[in-house]
């Protein structure tokens, strides 16, 4: 693997976004969507995956490297790049408890191809959760370009989109959590999170106001939902840069794109 793809545990972040999944979100982030969280898009992109014989996966936006680490527990070469340095750092306790090497991930912004490491891999995945922070239809443009130019010889690209419907996941029990960050406690238990500072049930939704990146628990939830590129114009994308044999995925509310070279 080329590139710097561990970090020392400096506060510094990679980017706008990374900014955003910093500090006390990415501390609760495995707790609110454990490695044990499967959802169905994941599923059939880990079926394709299967399916086609692709033995190494880059994902895109990946997080601590939830999804990664099922596809590594698959016998798979995984790889990730995530904008949050401190959401990388996330991923260290989870990869060795599975003896994955928790290099796995490269610190660096999706949206910029120059921070991508060096490497082809046989499949690109990217779930609608990341897509949704591309502003527009030229950034989105710019993320397939470069990602084609990450595929091997007959490499395959697995995208999710948003339908715009809402969600109705069943996510596997939450244990009870305490984090501690920046002087306070909390309690984290199923979806609400119990603050010392006024001993107050709080909402996820109320967290926001203690994060130091409060915003991104609200723009999250609200990015996630809606269905800001169409089915059809990443398709077109695809086509336009080389893949063929495209096949979609319709889910309650997410859409599997699949595309591939001959």
């Amino acid at each position: 693997m080329n590139g710097t793809s561990w970090i020392d545990g400096s506060s510094n972040r990679c980017g706008h976004e990374g900014d955003l999944y910093g500090g006390l979100v990415a501390e609760i982030f495995p707790v609110l969507a454990p490695p044990e969280l499967w959802l169905d898009d994941e599923e059939v992109q880990r079926s394709f995956i299967h399916e086609s014989g692709s033995r190494s996966i880059l994902e895109l936006g990946a997080g601590y490297g939830r999804v990664l680490f099922r596809l590594a527990q698959d016998k798979l070469e995984v790889h990730g790049i995530e904008a949050s340095r401190d959401m990388v750092l996330q991923a260290k306790p989870y990869a060795e408890e599975r003896n994955i090497d928790p290099s796995f991930i490269t610190v660096g912004d999706f949206r910029d191809s120059g921070t991508w490491p060096e490497y082809t891999v046989d499949a690109v995945i990217c779930t609608d959760a990341t897509i949704c922070l591309l502003p527009d239809s030229f950034a989105l443009e710019k993320v397939v370009a470069a990602a084609v130019a990450h595929l091997s010889g007959e490499g395959q690209m697995m995208w999710t989109l948003p339908s715009g419907q809402s969600q109705n996941h069943q996510a596997p029990a939450r244990p009870t959590v305490t984090v501690e960050h920046g002087g306070f406690r909390y309690v984290i238990r199923e979806e609400s999170i119990l603050s010392n500072k006024d001993d107050e049930l709080l909402t996820l939704k109320e967290i926001i106001k203690f994060c130091p990146h409060g915003s991104l628990v609200q723009r999250h939830s609200a990015l996630h939902r809606r269905a800001l590129f169409q089915p059809s114009e990443v398709v077109r994308l695809f086509r336009q840069y080389g893949l063929e044999k495209i096949s979609t995925h319709g889910l309650q509310d997410r859409v599997v794109i699949r595309g591939r070279f001959k």
